[in-house]
């Protein structure tokens, strides 16, 4: 734990007053400052890991305020725990695929390696058959595909084209880090981390190929 918000609960002060955070240096953000995608993909994590709006606005340097209210705005619906949870202020999400969707593609254009692999399972499967057939187990292997990619500076990559469902997965249709067109099925668990991910280019009549 942060050793200044540890003094301010071993006094017993409250740290999400303005005046408590302002004693002990903790400067709150102020509204006006755009989230930066590295940001919203620790509040994705976060929410995995049934992170307080308190810590969070401790570690984001932004208001507890500012940090729930971008959460709804990312889709994330909170429900507090009952008695007996770890936490009373934790707070556990029922996130909106559509929008960690938008959110990875985000993270993949900034070319920040670790936001776009926060928005994977660590247990999670690629499977890409963009240039030939592969499969890449676990995040590990994962950031070995991504690395390289996340480079790109041309113009278009990663824009979403189009999204539906097909039963419990997702179909992305985007521009690759080549800005090429690519159709990615994917599937969530129930904390919204992708599970598995699956990707070839997108030619219309062949599209059908990918799905088996």
């Amino acid at each position: 734990m942060n050793t200044r918000l540890s003094y301010l609960h071993h006094v017993g002060i409250n740290p999400n007053t303005k005046g408590a955070r302002k004693r002990l240096g903790l400067i709150v953000k102020t509204k006006n400052i755009p989230w930066t995608a590295e940001e919203e993909a620790i509040l994705v994590e976060a929410v995995r890991d049934n992170v307080s709006p308190t810590r969070l606005a401790v570690r984001l340097q932004r208001s507890v305020h500012a940090v729930k209210r971008r959460m709804r705005e990312l889709g994330l619906a909170g429900q507090r725990h009952g008695p007996g949870r770890a936490s009373k202020s934790a707070i556990r999400f029922s996130l909106d695929p559509l929008l960690q969707i938008e959110r990875w593609l985000e993270a993949c254009k900034s070319g920040d390696i670790d936001s776009c692999l926060k928005y994977y399972a660590v247990e999670a499967t690629l499977e890409c058959a963009c240039s030939g057939p592969a499969v890449y187990a676990g995040r590990a292997a994962i950031q070995e595909y991504w690395v390289q990619k996340l480079r790109s500076n041309a113009p278009g990559r990663f824009s979403l084209v189009r999204t539906s469902q097909e039963s419990e997965r997702f179909v992305i249709d985007y521009l690759s880090f080549e800005a090429k067109p690519v159709r990615m099925y994917v599937s969530f668990d129930e904390t919204g981390a992708i599970v598995h991910s699956k990707c070839g280019p997108h030619i219309r009549n062949q599209a059908h190929a990918l799905t088996h």
